[in-house]
């Protein structure tokens, strides 16, 4: 699953665990830097249910991690105007 910034990615990532979701980071310098994903596996015995289950902790945890990186990029623009 494609992510983009390495940043959001660690976010989503810290978020993952919780839901009880395992997935391999990968970012740079094993892809390029921007392109950071997920890898994920998908065994035989996971039913579509599980996997229904799966896509939408995914997208909580990146919608989570997402709402969390736009306030801290929103905080480091305040830093950089106030220290000029």
């Amino acid at each position: 699953m494609k992510v983009g910034f390495e940043g959001l990615a660690r976010l989503v990532s810290r978020r993952l665990p919780p839901a009880g979701l395992i997935a391999n980071l990968v970012e740079f310098p094993a892809v390029p830097k921007g392109q950071a994903r997920f890898r994920m596996q998908v065994m035989a015995n996971h039913t579509a249910e599980n996997i229904r289950d799966a896509v939408g902790a995914l997208k909580g945890a990146f919608a989570a991690g997402s709402e969390e990186f736009e306030w801290l990029e929103s905080e480091r623009d305040k830093l950089r105007v106030a220290n000029g």
